[in-house]
């Protein structure tokens, strides 16, 4: 038992011994006193949730939520705690010199952009389960090269590293990123939790206003990060889940990635209409201590776990490689955008191993490969070319629906502009025009286009009737 279950555990037996024996014996007649030991009894409850939740003292005590794995927080400082603190960090408060009426002269300057032409094409967007390649970091040996085929794409692709706002889990806040636009700058806590149905400004109805059927895959439990609430509240007109799966191929307990790619081919088939389809894989995910035969083995370095999770990430290049010499053949213009979550959760030793330093020999700077993961946007087409882009996952969603020659809203397009200025930035981090790393309130000039980002989502999300939906939504809507 810590410091802090402790404390929370006396605060909540007073008061549970207190309701017991003011109910069983009558201590006060008289009505007032009743009163006034009510009234100090919310006072005491209402000052003792501040004091957890709002005051400085919890960060003596080095609580610190782990938003990803929540669990662990749970176990470390208890369930009252974590509830207090949780709703803390729920809590979007309005940005500094928001203002509805420079929104929207903001949004009359901005004009949609892409005219959107007549070819429609489909658009698959794949999330992929901790989809990197490690030696991206430090060449380390290894048996065979983790992502050839990744790696080998050059022709009709967009290819390189993407800032993502997570380690080792929180997928869904990558996710958020990609669908909506918004960066988790503005969030300490999961979106798709604590936002539920206020999700419905996505990359989802603008696609669906251009004639778009839209499908989500996650070939797991649905209610997993909310996710059925979310989708519904996007507006997708399909969400497939673990049910929709079985009798697929399964890699170790999960749905593999080819179940999925075979799926989405077959969806495009059967659809008429252009399609776009966004599928969050689990064939990756930790743990990395099942049955697994191993395709890759590490040369000067011993950890199965490594291995597993590189042989996992080789399988699903090949997967990969599959989906898209079937797209190659088709008549069908597609588009896919592919990328990673997060890097995996994996030993503090063989990530020593990989950056040749610890975490606290780290400058910030190193710190942020932690946060970068492939992706590409390839086309069955021709599309113009590029290499080692970085961005972020905020920006990936406008920037595949720019290549795939859709409408795009003045929010998209918005965010265009927006990377032009700044290249890449996540929760606590952005890309500078020098091609670095910063820290927020270092002073580099991208910062100063910041504020105003934060203040267009803040309206996006918590505009409610002062919300400028001709600024997020087609114009038409």
């Amino acid at each position: 038992m810590t410091l802090h279950m402790l404390i929370v555990g006396v605060i909540i037996v007073s008061i549970v011994t207190s309701l017991y024996t003011g109910n069983k014996y009558k201590l006060v007649k008289g009505k007032k006193a009743k009163v006034l030991i009510r009234v100090a009894g919310i006072l005491l409850l209402v000052g003792g949730i501040r004091y957890l939740g709002w005051s400085d003292q919890p960060d003596s005590w080095n609580v610190v939520l782990n938003g990803n794995r929540p669990g662990d927080s749970f176990y470390n400082y208890g369930m009252q705690m974590c509830v207090i603190r949780g709703a803390r960090d729920s809590i979007v408060k309005e940005p500094e010199g928001y203002s509805v009426e420079e929104l929207q002269q903001v949004s009359d300057e901005i004009e949609s952009g892409n005219a959107g032409s007549s070819k429609k094409p489909n658009i698959i967007a794949v999330m992929d389960e901790t989809f990197s390649d490690l030696t991206w970091i430090r060449d380390f040996p290894v048996s065979e090269e983790i992502i050839p085929f990744y790696n080998s794409l050059t022709e009709n692709t967009i290819k390189g590293k993407l800032l993502v706002p997570v380690l080792g889990g929180g997928t869904g806040k990558t996710e958020f990123e990609f669908l909506t636009g918004t960066s988790m700058r503005m969030f300490n806590s999961t979106p798709y939790v604590v936002l539920g149905k206020k999700l419905d400004a996505s990359m989802v109805e603008p696609l669906e206003s251009q004639g778009y059927k839209t499908a989500a895959i996650h070939p797991f439990i649905p209610t997993n990060y909310n996710r059925e609430v979310a989708y519904e509240a996007m507006g997708f007109d399909r969400f497939l889940s673990f049910d929709d799966f079985q009798g697929e191929r399964m890699v170790r307990d999960f749905i593999s990635d080819e179940a999925c790619f075979d799926r989405i081919e077959e969806m495009i088939k059967d659809e008429e209409d252009p399609l776009f389809t966004f599928c969050v894989t689990m064939q990756n995910h930790s743990p990395y201590t099942k049955e697994y035969e191993n395709s890759i083995e590490l040369l000067e370095y011993t950890d199965s776990q490594v291995e597993q999770y590189m042989s996992l990430i080789h399988e699903s290049d090949r997967a990969l490689q599959k989906l898209i010499e079937d797209l190659e053949k088709s008549d069908e213009p597609t588009v896919v955008v592919f990328f990673g979550d997060h890097l995996p959760t994996l030993s503090e030793d063989f990530y020593e191993y990989v950056f040749g330093k610890t975490d606290e020999e780290m400058t910030f700077e190193e710190n942020q490969n932690y946060y970068l993961t492939p992706f590409l946007i390839w086309a069955n087409y021709d599309i113009e070319e590029q290499q080692d882009v970085v961005t972020s996952s905020n920006y990936l969603g406008a920037m595949t629906l720019e290549t795939a020659g859709v409408e795009l809203t003045k929010y998209q397009q918005y965010l265009l502009d927006l990377r032009e200025k700044v290249p890449a930035f996540s929760g606590t981090a952005y890309y500078g025009h020098d091609g670095r790393f910063h820290e927020y309130g270092s002073g580099g000039r991208e910062e100063e286009n910041l504020p105003l980002d934060d203040c267009i989502n803040y309206n996006k999300i918590f505009g409610e009737e002062s919300r400028l939906d001709e600024f997020f939504f087609p114009e038409k809507r």
